[in-house]
């Protein structure tokens, strides 16, 4: 945990135990009030009710700011202990039971007030959803939600619910892949698998709730929309490609290496919060190794041995070795590698984009350019010639040496290039 989300925690609970007494104040009152046999005033114990039920309320508030990037919740937090603070020390110092309920009626309104301008202007947008939740209004849409948990597997996106996932992506229009009425999805100590990693199938993830656990998101360099109301990360990423799939398969004899692929495009596109710390490495493909040249052509055999000649009671001539094969020629030269795959591009895409980078650790490197080929062997050195035949008075000649083995070919070119690194980009929504 950053000091960041430390001092966040730190405020929250101080407004937690703030609202907390101003409920305990408001019991007080109500407790008091009833035991008095004369003078009780329906309004005082109005007042005292209003004051335990708002400061429930304010729990309820105060707990909303966890819910908030840490910036804005660390603002918001220092904003509201502040007076809670004071206000709570002048109730604990109050001489009457009458000044001490009207204190502590002040300190949840300051954070009723604050909700009641919250849900006029829309910002922040978590604390108009409490209030909606509070009054049933999303009651029922927060009920229809089915929550899919998927435990120690691996999945590929097609194996999920209908509902979670849709082929294409779209950054532009809000209102597609809509994530109201979608299920909740958690990945425990698994990987979601978006596509194949020789295909280029865009893909977009819908989510209510997206969690991460102890798990992946493994792309494949495939673009992928991932759209949620809220993203929970807890030891969470989102990978380009495994290390086994770092590199494209070794070329075939004689041919170039592949280019690597490029890491692809991830649009993170969270309305309302990204909770915890989550990876995201799209890095690029290295370059495939060029094939393996192929073996030079063999050496031409040498001549025969001239054949032995006999003289009228003797040998003449004996038979003549045969000549040496020629050498082989060298092998050619090996494939060059491939380019290394450019790193991908990650967008943060909404209107509180800007507030999720503190939370998100991206990288996305180029990959390296593929080693050249093995040249190929040298061609096989051409047999000796056969000796030449003897005769009655005369022995025959020997088989010529083989030749050598030739040159092995030149080894292959690296990749024309490294690939190259990627961009985070942040997109507010119009």
């Amino acid at each position: 945990m950053t000091p960041l989300h430390t001092a966040t925690a730190v405020i929250a609970a101080l407004l937690v135990l703030a609202a907390i007494l101003t409920a305990a104040a408001g019991a007080g009152i109500i407790a008091t009030r009833l035991r008095l046999v004369s003078g009780v005033s329906g309004a005082k114990i109005a007042i005292g009710s209003l004051v335990a039920v708002l400061g429930v309320f304010s729990v309820l508030a105060s707990l909303e700011v966890l819910r908030f990037s840490p910036p804005t919740a660390l603002g918001l937090g220092v904003l509201l202990v502040a007076p809670l603070a004071l206000l709570l020390r002048w109730v604990l110092n109050a001489k009457s039971i009458t000044s001490m309920h009207w204190i502590a009626a002040s300190i949840p309104l300051v954070i009723v007030t604050f909700i009641g301008v919250s849900s006029t202007v829309r910002w922040p947008t978590t604390l108009p959803s409490l209030v909606g939740k509070i009054l049933g209004r999303f009651s029922a849409r927060e009920s229809n939600h089915e929550s899919i948990r998927i435990a120690n597997g691996e999945v590929r996106i097609s194996d999920l619910p209908s509902a979670l996932w849709a082929p294409g992506v779209s950054s532009t229009d809000r209102n597609d892949f809509a994530v109201e009425g979608r299920p909740s999805l958690t990945l425990e100590n698994s990987t979601l698998i978006i596509g194949n990693v020789d295909g280029q199938r865009p893909m977009t993830l819908m989510a209510n709730t997206l969690t991460l656990v102890n798990s992946t998101i493994l792309t494949n360099g495939n673009p992928l929309l991932i759209r949620a109301d809220k993203f929970i990360s807890r030891s969470g990423r989102v990978l380009s490609f495994r290390p086994l799939d770092d590199q494209p398969p070794a070329a075939e004899q004689g041919a170039n290496g592949r280019d690597g692929r490029d890491g692809g495009e991830v649009i993170l596109d969270v309305r309302s919060e990204i909770v915890g710390d989550l990876d995201i490495d799209l890095h690029g493909q290295s370059g495939g190794t060029g094939g393996a040249g192929t073996p030079g052509p063999p050496g031409r055999p040498g001549a025969r041995g001239a054949d032995a000649a006999d003289g009228l009671f003797d040998c003449r001539r004996g038979g003549a070795d045969g000549q040496p094969g020629e050498s082989g020629q060298a092998g050619s030269p090996g494939g060059s590698g491939g380019s290394g795959g450019n790193g991908g591009h990650l967008v943060l895409f909404g209107a509180k984009a800007g507030n999720f980078e503190h939370a998100i650790h991206f990288q996305a490197l180029g990959g390296h350019a593929g080693e050249g080929g093995q040249g190929g062997p040298g061609g096989m050195g051409g047999a000796g010639g056969d000796g030449g035949s003897g005769s009655v008075h005369c022995g025959g000649g020997h088989a010529g040496a083989p030749g050598q083995v030739g040159p092995e070919g030149p080894h292959g070119n690296k990749g024309e290039h490294e690939g190259r690194t990627g961009q985070e980009i942040v997109k507010p929504a119009d």
